[in-house]
């Protein structure tokens, strides 16, 4: 297998991606980056999902600056985003061989995902599923969320209108109302669909690119020497320091504040 020069990451988010870079901080010849500016996510991201595929033209540009400053080191770039397989990935790989490229793709239980997002309060009743996540009508999903988008549209107006009403601006309140049930499933439906669209996109850019170098990262089940193994044993990667790295990063921290804070 060749070492690839060029490393992104595939994943859902709230799945172990700041962990992973900051856990290869420790290989000598790697410059590791988490969601680095820019980013790509928010109102670019939606458009190019919704079809306008040159929206990304001046941010890649910046971006592939960025890539070449560290190659001209004589390093490796490593960036784990999970904005790169919703969006810029599909258009950056083709600036470079494929054959210096790596994807580097997370797994975490779906369940933990949801719920992690669910807790942070990333919510289709908001904007953060807009911003971050897949658009719910998104011609790159292999199914729409719902097959009625004026009733979607609808009902959704009508859920944000009762926050509105609720003031309740933090959404993790719906939890401790039995009345909002209903409230909490349909954030939750949209985001297994979101987790379940990742995992379709994941198929489809190793279909469209198969000259690209893959790796796959179970985050639930692999302990950091694991991790760091792995990397040696497929990419040649040697001169490993140890980094003390908590694998309950900042994601996980947040999650289990918000979780105490409900018990009281």
């Amino acid at each position: 297998m060749s070492s690839p020069k060029i490393i992104f990451s595939i994943n859902t988010g709230r799945s172990g991606s700041t962990y992973l870079a900051s856990l290869l901080k420790g290989f000598k010849d790697v410059q590791s980056f988490h969601e680095p500016y820019p980013s790509m996510c928010g109102k670019d991201m939606k458009a190019y999902q919704l079809g306008d595929k040159q929206v990304f033209g001046v941010p890649i540009k910046k971006k592939i600056t960025k890539i070449l400053s560290v190659l001209e080191e004589g390093l490796i770039y490593f960036e784990s985003n999970h904005y790169f397989i919703k969006g810029f990935g599909w258009e950056i790989v083709n600036m470079f061989p494929h054959e210096q490229l790596g994807v580097v793709v997370l797994k975490r239980n779906p369940k933990k995902i949801v719920d992690s997002f669910f807790n942070i309060g990333t919510s289709i009743l908001g904007r953060g599923a807009f911003r971050h996540l897949v658009h719910p009508f998104s011609p790159m999903a292999s199914v729409p969320f719902e097959s009625n988008k004026i009733w979607f549209w609808f009902k959704l107006s009508v859920m944000r209108l009762v926050f509105l009403c609720y003031n309740m601006p933090y959404y993790l309140k719906l939890q401790t109302k039995k009345n909002f049930n209903v409230f909490v499933a349909f954030q939750k439906r949209y985001l297994n669909w979101y987790v379940n669209q990742t995992v379709y996109l994941e198929q489809q850019f190793k279909s469209k690119y198969p000259n690209i170098t893959y790796l796959t990262i179970d985050i639930d089940n692999m302990e950091d020497s694991n991790i760091v193994s792995h990397f040696q044993s497929q990419l040649g990667w040697t001169s490993y320091s140890k980094v003390d790295v908590d694998k309950n990063t900042a994601e996980e921290i947040i999650d289990r504040i918000i979780h105490n804070k409900k018990k009281h």
